[in-house]
């Protein structure tokens, strides 16, 4: 059955691109436009397409009519959204029953860059365009299970007839603001239209195809090559000179083994095997657990190494194993770099495809019926919403670009630092850092040729970590709690254990095992076996840095203690205290906030809300009102409410109340409203600014809980349900925001300001020491000023009476 393609102002630019392609593809098509005969001929005799004119909008085709707003006419304002809004409301009435009829259709509708980002002088204009998108969005909603898909492009800066109208030098302002400096064609605008038209396209639907710029990885791009100039040697290249924060420690370090790959296959494989993978993706939590309590309080003999092959050359003394080590602990560092540009193209495929990577399900589709490859493009589109999307997607290309730069960067210091020692090679460090760097690009083209071919990420995570195990991870381990041997052991159990791998890998249909856990087990046995045969020298000899493993262990056990006392002597009215401010002033601003947050509420939730759920509002309304102004006149307050006891205990139950239950309860309610979102974010800010860190998760969490517990009893039982999944991720993602911000920012400070108060405390304890012993000095010269004269005297009296002694008996001594 032939297709007919209708396309509007279908002779020039973009439109003539369109139809031109869609010709070269065998449909029918019929090109509009409206006054123009001459061109319209020519382009019907040259391209063999059928042109009509009529005016799709009743008013004169003018494409833009710019003007400031304060200057715009309402002529002006009315002409552009008729021509290309209204427009596109009749052309799509037009064709829509047929479509219907029909069980098909495709409708693409070109919007503009200035739909999202607006331009100065053009309200009306990037207004009209912007209503494209909403228009668009809503018709594929209707229209999705009858087989009909609907989406819009929008170009950015295209050559065509009305950008030759700008001035050159705008135009050449515009050319290079953009990063491939060129302004774009109408015929890849019209390979972009063409994908859309496809019939394997019809699972896209309801999206906004922007052709523009990727300036994320361009940030990243200028940021890395500057960060990497004031290196000068392969120790800076490794460690970057140990010149971080511990927060930028802790963010890469997360980031790097969360990455790309792991959570596209954590994803992917719950969907497919569900209880099953989550329950092994539990020993990933225990072996944090085992890295943290058992790995590294052992490892103070190996700070400072800039490898795992350069730690095992100190302990085993032979090149040989230096080289092996550093060529199979490349062997992963490939694989997961490979594995990252798999989900980069992904993202990358999804990113050209939609706006913001969000893929639109038929309405005939279900869940249950998903690729498994396909799951993160359903949890974008069904739990993600508007400005969420961009921050998921550049959340995941964050964790790929880390951790592919992590790993580049070991690979890169393991084949130029290590593997030339091993071979008895030795550069200078000028040359060392060239050939790192060269390095990380043969690792980055050699894992991008591996994703070529890799098909499945979890295959090719176990089969490059099955090489890594048996070869390097258990010497490696076993260095680590203090077994010695000599390298001819540990060359056996290399081998062995390489043989082992590659035999499972070439049986693995016929034992459907992964072959890293016999090879890991066999070399390990010829490891140790091999060391207690061939009777060599060193065993269990114990870890080597003693000291620092036995200060750890103290602190640890320290640690444990002061938990337990804190358990055995917990008190609720201690706690409350200790969470409640010694400032006045902060109780009333707190009243305050509640008062214009629950009347932000009251007057922005729909008024069939507020009389629908009425019984449950009004007490929640009274109830906050009172609570708060109760903390605004407390400084009226008698003393006997002044109770240190009373006020704490009433002030952790309205943070409670106020900010975290009825605000999220609201929002419940309101069924994620914007306006009331905007005040539950505020509201839970709010309590991490008056409470410790911790405190607040634990009061947002337990306050969202409760909420939603409520909503169920008391409000619908029967709606929630049927909800449940989009509302729990909304709540989710709204709870990771602002503990996020939480952790990032108030953590910080509440530290900062801890440690003040604990030096404050020091210093007044100091000076009531100082007070005390000036009082003591105090005392002592006054004792000595009372005593000065008795005791001046007494010396003088002494000598007084020897003289009047002396003096009466000169005669005699004369004598």
């Amino acid at each position: 059955m032939s297709k007919l393609a209708i396309i509007t102002g279908g002779i020039r630019g973009i439109g003539a691109a369109v139809s031109i392609a869609l010709k070269e593809q065998g449909y029918d098509v019929v090109a509009n436009y409206e006054q123009n005969h001459q061109l319209a001929e020519e382009f019907s005799k040259k391209h063999g397409i059928k042109t009509v004119s009529w005016n799709v909008a009743d008013f004169e085709d003018c494409i833009t009519q710019d003007a400031m707003m304060h200057k715009m006419e309402l002529l002006q304002w009315r002409q552009l959204i008729d021509v290309n809004l209204s427009s596109c409301f009749n052309m799509c009435k037009s064709v829509i029953d047929n479509m219907r009829n029909n069980q098909f259709g495709r409708i693409i509708s070109i919007s503009s860059i200035n739909a999202q980002a607006g331009q100065i002088g053009q309200t009306n204009y990037s207004a009209s365009k912007a209503g494209i998108i909403g228009f668009t969005k809503a018709l594929a909603r209707e229209s999705a299970s009858k087989g009909i898909t609907v989406n819009c492009v929008a170009p950015g800066y295209i050559d065509t007839d009305m950008m030759k109208t700008i001035p050159i030098t705008v135009l050449e302002t515009i050319i290079n603001s953009t990063p491939v400096k060129r302004l774009g064609s109408p015929e890849e605008v019209a390979r972009a239209v063409m994908f859309l038209i496809d019939d394997k396209s019809g699972f896209i639907t309801g999206e906004t195809l922007s052709i523009n710029v990727m300036a994320f990885l361009i940030a990243n791009l200028i940021f890395g090559i500057f960060s990497g100039l004031g290196i000068k040697n392969i120790k800076g290249y490794a460690l970057g000179g140990r010149n971080f924060a511990t927060s930028t420690i802790v963010a890469t370090i997360a980031a790097t083994w969360i990455g790309g790959s792991n959570f596209s296959i954590t994803i992917a494989e719950t969907h497919k095997q569900g209880i099953f993978f989550l329950a092994c993706s539990l020993a990933e939590a225990v072996s944090f657990w085992l890295i943290a309590y058992f790995y590294a309080p052992r490892m103070g003999e190996f700070l400072g190494k800039l490898s795992v092959a350069d730690a095992m050359h100190d302990i085993y003394q032979s090149r040989y194993v230096r080289g092996i080590i550093a060529i199979f602990s490349t062997v992963p560092a490939v694989g997961r770099v490979a594995m990252q540009f798999l989900v980069l193209q992904a993202i990358l495929n999804l990113w050209l495809v939609h706006t913001v990577i969000g893929v639109l399900f038929r309405a005939d589709h279900n869940i249950v019926d998903l690729n498994a490859d396909n799951v993160i493009q359903y949890v974008m589109d069904h739990y993600l919403h508007y400005g969420f999307k961009g921050i998921f997607v550049v959340g995941i290309m964050s964790m790929v670009m880390s951790t592919a730069d992590s790993y580049i960067n070991s690979s890169a210091v393991l084949l130029s630092y290590d593997f030339p020692k091993a071979l008895g090679i030795e550069i200078n460090e000028k040359k060392q850092l060239q050939l790192a760097r060269f390095c990380s690009l043969f690792v980055g083209m050699l894992a991008l040729s591996v994703s070529l071919f890799a098909e499945n990420l979890l295959a090719l995570l176990l089969s490059v970590y099955s090489f890594y195990m048996p070869i390097v991870t258990v010497p490696f381990t076993l260095a680590i709690f203090g077994f010695r041997t000599i390298s001819r052991a540990l060359l056996i159990s290399m081998a062995v254990g390489f043989v082992t791998v590659v035999y499972f890998e070439l049986f693995s249909d016929e034992y459907h095992i992964i072959s890293g856990i016999p090879g890991t087990l066999v070399s390990l046995i010829f490891l140790i076996g091999s060391h207690y045969i061939l009777r060599e020298k060193g065993g269990w000899v114990g870890i080597k840095d003693q000291e620092q493993f036995d200060a750890v262990m103290l602190e640890k056990k320290q640690r444990r203690n002061c938990f337990v006392r804190f358990v055995k002597n917990f008190s609720l009215v201690k706690f409350c205290q200790n969470n409640t401010p010694n400032e006045e002033r902060i109780f009333v601003y707190f009243g305050l906030f509640c008062i214009v947050a629950i009347f932000s509420n009251a007057y922005s939730l729909p008024r069939y809300l507020q009389e629908q759920y009425s019984s449950i509002l009004d007490p929640i309304y009274y109830s906050v009102l009172i609570l708060s102004t109760t903390f605004i006149i407390y400084p009226l307050w008698s003393k006997n409410f002044k109770n240190k006891v009373f006020i704490s205990i009433l002030w952790n139950i309205a943070i409670f109340y106020n900010l975290a239950f009825s605000s999220t309860f609201i929002v419940i309610i309101s069924q994620f409203d914007q306006m009331q979102l905007t005040i539950l974010m505020a509201s839970l800010i709010v309590v991490g600014i008056l409470m410790r860190w911790q405190v607040a998760i634990l009061t947002i969490i337990s306050g969202t809980i409760v909420s939603i517990w409520c909503y169920k009893i008391y409000v619908d039982v029967n709606f929630l349900p049927q909800n449940i999944g989009t509302l729990q991720f909304k709540i989710t993602y709204s709870i990771l925001l602002v503990t996020a911000m939480l952790i990032a920012f108030f953590k910080p400070k509440q530290e900062r300001d801890q440690l003040i108060q604990d030096k404050a405390e020091h210093l007044d304890l100091k000076i009531q020491d100082q007070g005390e012993m000036l009082e003591k000095a105090l005392k002592l010269k006054h004792e000595f000023l009372a005593n000065l004269e008795h005791e001046g005297n007494t010396p003088i009296s002494t000598i007084v009476g020897m003289t009047d002694l002396l003096e009466s008996n000169y005669d005699g001594f004369v004598a």
